[in-house]
């Protein structure tokens, strides 16, 4: 096992308290190079990432998760429960966000614990949920830029339909054209979108050799 701790002060009282039973390493999980941490797993080991995520910075993290997805067998996060819903949501849901598409891009997603404040002490002002991911082999959609940018629009104002979400990323002629290729309605709007809706988009458009301003 190796543990990513970012208080120098804390490394040596981890490394006595764990007593040889993993790898501590000083640095940032935000920045650190997890493939290369990953890649000095024994070949034999499954590589699992797991952690109790900073609800600050719990973004961050779950980004670095799909940056490293074809290096994991599984993610095990403790996250805060609004975010964990999200993570599970199912599109249609008021939970279902740009978030939940981008993460349900690369991992099938489940509950595993849902952890009160009384769980902990001292007891915090939220409730947490373990969540664990499966990688996707192959993923559900490529996130390219253009993959990235229709979702963020698609959820950048959950009322709006399609159409308007999407006015500015091609004309309206071409959008057109794209949706009836993908089978998307223009009128729909993008919280009724699963992730595969979003990847025939981004494949439509791309055929049609149009870039997202």
């Amino acid at each position: 096992m190796v543990a990513i701790e970012r208080d120098r002060e804390l490394v040596p009282l981890l490394e006595a308290e764990l007593g040889g039973r993993a790898r501590v390493v000083e640095d940032d999980a935000q920045t650190v190079d997890l493939v290369n941490l990953l890649g000095a797993v024994d070949p034999g080991s499954p590589r699992v990432l797991c952690g109790n995520l900073p609800y600050s910075i719990s973004g961050v993290l779950l980004r670095r998760a799909v940056e490293v997805v074809d290096h994991v067998e599984r993610v095990v996060f403790m996250l805060q429960e609004e975010v964990g819903a999200r993570l599970t949501a199912s599109p249609g849901t008021k939970e279902w966000g740009a978030l939940s598409v981008f993460m349900r891009a690369a991992f099938d997603a489940r509950r595993l614990i849902r952890a009160p404040p009384s769980a902990f002490h001292p007891a915090p002002e939220v409730t947490s949920l373990v969540v664990e991911l499966a990688p996707l082999r192959p993923p559900r959609a490529q996130q390219t830029e253009r993959f990235r940018g229709l979702v963020k629009a698609a959820f950048g104002a959950r009322r709006k339909t399609l159409r308007n979400a999407w006015s500015r990323l091609a004309p309206a002629t071409l959008l057109a054209e794209a949706a009836a290729r993908a089978g998307v309605s223009l009128d729909a709007r993008g919280e009724t979108l699963e992730v595969e809706a979003f990847a025939r988009m981004d494949e439509a458009l791309g055929t049609l050799a149009v870039s997202p301003s």
